[in-house]
């Protein structure tokens, strides 16, 4: 072995000693000072560790909001995930570190110290409980205690769902002693929000501290410290937008195409009960998020708005197809509504004319029946000369009547009908009276018809003036709504 590996050698080995030898007297010293520092006669840990009963304890408080674990609406609580961190002094914590091997610090639990009695006062749980208890401890030699641990509180919090699901909520956290007056422990606080993790419904907008000096009316004349922390929340609203408001821009949009489906199809009023349904589905979902108080939030006003445009469209519905089905037995259609309807209105909502029932339909009707009526000589039986018409043997009416010669020749063994002009004449006059019956039922009909017709005309274009009143309804609110809709 050479010299080099020899040193090396017993450098290792005294390194070893050496840690061995702090490890075994560290030990002992840490025995030692926490015997010293805990023995009965010096220390008891529900005596207030000042060395004068006149000197006031200053206790630092440093809140770190995690994460927020549950915010719930309807019982304006707030769940939250925070490090607290206190700091004070403990006059009788102090030692020197040249005693003790240089130990400058050692961790203690908490039970064995004085802790203030902390208290938060917005507390929303089940019992109040001792958050200090149960930790550890951090004990300098300059007798600076440090406490701090994760905490999850429960506090309320009021809940303003106006805005909703575009609201800032402001929550309050007061913390401070319940029995320590303002002489005895000074608590000051600064939050920190850098540690914040988002659940991915709520962003932290800011965090606030503010201490004060309260008079409390169980104990009248004895100020009290505190420290009010004020958690700013903005809520993330795209989960909203896509889950409650984009459905019912959709009804909406498909509330304004029943406008559209003719009044013969017999799915008008159908289309619109099925739109009231579904906005009265999404409702009851916001109602059951929602607390239960007389404010109600932008999104319901907005959804309830909505269904008064859709139960309104239904009335119009029903009015349309009113107007759209009225048989022969409804009056004719009045002046007014002919100049202002059927005139201005047509023109300006740019509803087109019903092709059936226009005048060139009604003028070949007419031409038609004047040439069938000029042509009465087809429809004569038998011709002068004895000849048959092309019309022998139809009756019409069940009244025409024949006159039968039978010739006493031998030579002629056929009946020959013949037809005096006399005859002509009554069959004339029967065949004119049947084309007058049927060109009076024609005529009823097409004033049936007409009028049929222009009721629908009518329910066309009222029907189109409802669908505009409709959309500017719609389009004024969503405007109103966005205009409420904070912006920052």
């Amino acid at each position: 072995m050479t010299r080099t590996e020899n040193l090396r050698s017993c450098a290792c080995v005294g390194i070893v000693l050496f840690a061995f030898y702090q490890v075994t007297f560290s030990t002992e010293d840490h025995h030692k000072l926490v015997q010293f520092l805990f023995s009965p006669e010096r220390y008891d840990p529900v005596v207030r560790p000042v060395m004068e009963k006149n000197t006031t304890t200053d206790i630092e408080m440093k809140l770190f909001v995690s994460q927020v674990l549950d915010m719930d609406e309807r019982k304006q609580t707030l769940k939250t995930n925070v490090w607290l961190t206190l700091e004070w002094i403990d006059e009788f914590m102090a030692w020197s570190p040249e005693d003790y091997n240089n130990i400058t610090n050692i961790k203690v639990p908490s039970g064995r110290l004085w802790l203030p009695d902390l208290t938060l006062y917005d507390n929303a749980a089940d019992k109040y409980e001792n958050s200090l208890q149960g930790h550890i401890c951090v004990l300098h030699h300059d007798g600076l205690v440090n406490w701090a641990a994760p905490v999850i509180f429960l506090s309320y919090c009021k809940i303003n769902v106006f805005y909703f699901p575009f609201d800032l909520q402001q929550c309050p956290l007061k913390f401070g002693p319940w029995q320590y007056d303002g002489t005895e422990v000074r608590l000051n606080g600064t939050g920190d929000r850098s540690v914040f993790k988002s659940d991915g419904e709520w962003e932290m907008e800011n965090l606030l501290a503010e201490g004060h000096v309260e008079f409390y009316p169980d104990a009248p004349g004895i100020p009290y410290t505190d420290v009010s922390y004020t958690i700013f929340f903005r809520r993330r609203s795209q989960y909203y937008i896509f889950n409650l408001i984009m459905p019912c821009v959709l009804i909406s949009i498909i509330t304004m195409l029943n406008f559209f489906l003719p009044a013969d199809s017999g799915e008008k009023i159908s289309l619109g009960i099925t739109a009231l349904l579904s906005l009265t589905v999404f409702l009851l979902l916001i109602a059951e998020t929602m607390p239960p108080s007389s404010e109600v939030p932008i999104i319901g006003q907005y959804y309830a708005a909505t269904m008064v445009l859709v139960s309104l469209s239904l009335v119009m519905t029903v009015l349309v197809l009113n107007l759209h089905y009225r048989g022969p037995s409804s009056k004719p259609i009045p002046r007014w509504v002919k100049k202002i309807v059927l005139g201005h209105m047509q023109r300006f909502l740019l509803v087109r004319k019903q092709p059936l029932f226009n005048e060139n339909f009604r003028k070949s009707r007419r031409r038609m029946r004047k040439r069938d009526s000029g042509n009465l000589s087809e429809f004569i039986p038998y011709t002068e000369d004895g000849r048959e018409s092309p019309l022998n043997g139809i009756k019409f009416g069940g009244k025409l009547k024949r006159r039968e010669e039978n010739s006493n020749s031998s030579n002629h063994s056929d009946n020959i009908v013949t037809v005096t002009s006399n005859d002509q004449t009554i069959i004339m006059r029967q065949i004119l009276r049947e084309m007058k019956s049927i060109t009076a039922r024609f005529e009823d009909q097409d004033k049936k018809d007409t009028l049929h017709g222009d009721w629908k005309q009518v329910a066309s274009v009222i029907d189109r003036m409802f669908m505009v009143i409709y959309i500017i309804g719609t389009a004024s609110t969503v405007v109103f709504i966005s205009m409420n809709i904070p912006l920052a």
